[in-house]
């Protein structure tokens, strides 16, 4: 109990930390695991050391003594400065009489207006040191690393814009294991029509099902066209690991015999024939949990592994690539900046008359909430986007990606009710197909031949290079004899049908009504180009649609 009340009060952190250690020597499961220790070592420091060691989230505890002590330091420090300040104070106070007075040309109008020398020199608005500005303070952070000591464009760590995997923490729970079935007889069987893990304990004098699954033995049974079926009487309890357990009550009744080196189990049947049950291998139940439950499954003291898992694949370089090795800073990391002038400049037009819009935000979680924070923050440091007083506003809500990272998306729907629209005609899929015809080799840029390929590729990444204009490379394909394109798959042979955008067709259920007949002819017809006679196929569906007519 002393152990638990330890606290530094009036000594230093090396003499709490000693007295820590020694009295952790005498009850060392007070401290198992590290997450304990660490703790308990945090709560017993003083108040204010006590509060910037948790700011900083120290993760060990040899790094908990070190920040102590630091901070510790810096209080004293602090205390010794203020004092310091507060005798110069009551000193001036008592030799003025309170008042400050000044000597003949001190203080005059001659003076107004001039700021003090202290305070011209640079200060820095994040870390509020003096000395240095914003833009080369050592304590800016990369929002990729979270790291300190530079951005996130600068961050080494960044490798052609791979995404990194989505992290998932899984739970596996006493009798999860493998091991554990290794050394007994247990196996899968429905009771009462539903699958339970059965063990057969020879140990137990009674038989039981878990309290958990018994709220799934409440329905009558049903019966099934299995070979045997036997009665069992089970107790409700708390088990782990196992639905139910098998025990001396039924083997007894039924006269079975447990071999438990074979790991099998002998019924005698009432007709003299013996019924032999095997093994039956049982996975292991591993759920995924969330980082909040994982997060107290380990200050309880449960173990946790980390599985990491390499892509043995190489990665794709630019400098692999023939005509693109030359053109490598076409494809950068991160945008360089904002792009340069141009001579015709990007406007929105409104209609006459319009009056600003500001919606309220929408409602985000927390998590979202800090996202924004992060995003915007990075956005300003980058130097894209700048504080403004518009009266226009717009929403924010966040989209979550194939990675699990978040994307930030502004409602602009009624600024667009606003906006007069570009007269601009699209291509029609059908030229763009047309111009397809005698292609064989193909890029997401540029589709020729191979050796006009290579020229007109040239000449893409060339104009992209002199107009400042960027493109992501893990996105982009080059030199393919084959790639899909607006749902077609395009190669020397022609145009077809991509096989996953059919899917839907070939898997739809057989039309019951003209209705579903109109639905299913409505979305086939698109792909009617790639089959010949479609028409003549279609004939008797589409006779199934007309007024009157009989549907079989």
């Amino acid at each position: 109990m002393e152990f638990l009340r330890l606290e530094a009060g009036s000594i230093t952190p090396h003499e709490y930390t000693s007295r820590f250690n020694e009295m952790a020597l005498l009850v060392p499961h007070l401290f198992t695991p590290e997450s304990r220790r660490l703790r308990c070592y945090i709560q017993g420091l003083p108040p204010k050391v006590r509060t910037h060691v948790k700011a900083k989230g120290p993760t060990t505890f040899d790094e908990a003594v070190g920040l102590s002590a630091i901070i510790y330091d810096e209080v004293q420090s602090q205390k010794a400065h203020e004092g310091e300040r507060k005798r110069k104070s009551e000193d001036r106070k008592s030799g003025s009489g309170g008042r400050f007075k000044f000597k003949k040309g001190e203080g005059g109008s001659k003076d107004k207006g001039k700021v003090g020398e202290g305070f011209q020199e640079k200060r820095c608005y994040r870390c509020q040191q003096s000395g240095h500005l914003s833009r080369s303070c050592p304590t800016i952070k990369c929002y990729n690393c979270q790291e300190t000591g530079h951005f996130k464009n600068d961050c080494p760590k960044i490798k052609g814009g791979k995404n990194p995997a989505k992290g998932r923490v899984f739970v596996m729970k006493k009798g999860d294991d493998k091991e554990v079935n290794e050394d007994v007889v247990a196996g899968m069987f429905p009771l009462n029509n539903v699958y339970a893990k059965v063990l057969f304990d020879t140990g137990a004098n009674k038989s039981f099902v878990s309290t958990s699954f018994g709220k799934y033995l409440g329905k009558e049974p049903v019966v099934q066209d299995l070979a045997y079926e036997f009665p069992v009487n089970v107790v409700p309890m708390n088990l782990c690991g196992y639905d139910v357990v098998i025990g001396m009550d039924w083997l007894t009744y039924n006269r079975a015999q447990v071999d438990c080196k074979k790991k099998l189990v002998r019924v005698c049947k009432s007709d003299g024939e013996t019924l032999v049950v095997k093994e039956d291998s049982i996975g292991g139940n591993i759920r995924m949990i969330s980082a909040i439950k994982a997060s107290k499954c380990l200050m309880k003291g449960c173990e946790a592994f980390i599985a990491y898992a390499l892509d043995a694949k190489p990665e794709r370089q630019i400098s692999d690539i023939p005509v693109v090795c030359d053109y490598p800073d076409v494809f950068p990391d991160d945008l360089p900046g904002l792009p340069p002038n141009r001579q015709i400049e990007f406007r929105i037009d409104l209609i006459p008359e319009a009056r600003p819009i500001a919606k309220a935000p929408y409602r985000l979680a927390p998590s979202e909430l800090q996202e924004l924070m992060k995003q915007v923050q990075e956005l300003l440091d980058l130097g894209f986007i700048r504080p403004s007083s518009s009266p226009w506003g717009a929403p924010v809500l966040f989209v979550k990606k194939k990675d699990g990272s978040m994307r930030m998306c502004i409602d602009y729907r009624e600024l667009n009710k606003l906006t007069i629209k570009n007269k601009y005609p699209l291509p029609r899929i059908d030229d763009l197909f047309d111009q397809l015809q005698g292609a064989s080799y193909f890029s997401k840029i540029d589709l020729r031949d191979q050796n006009d390929h290579a020229e007109h590729l040239k000449k893409v990444l060339e104009t992209l290079r002199q107009e400042k204009l960027y493109a992501k490379f893990s996105k982009c394909d080059f030199w393919k004899r084959e790639v899909q394109f607006l749902g077609h798959v395009i190669n020397e042979a022609g145009v077809q049908v991509d096989p996953a955008k059919i899917e839907a067709i070939m898997k739809w259920e057989v039309p019951k009504t003209p209705t579903e007949i109109r639905s299913f002819l409505g979305l086939a017809g698109y792909y009617r180009r790639f089959i010949k006679d479609f028409s003549k196929i279609a004939t008797p569906m589409t006779a199934l649609t007309r007024k009157k007519a009989e549907f079989k």
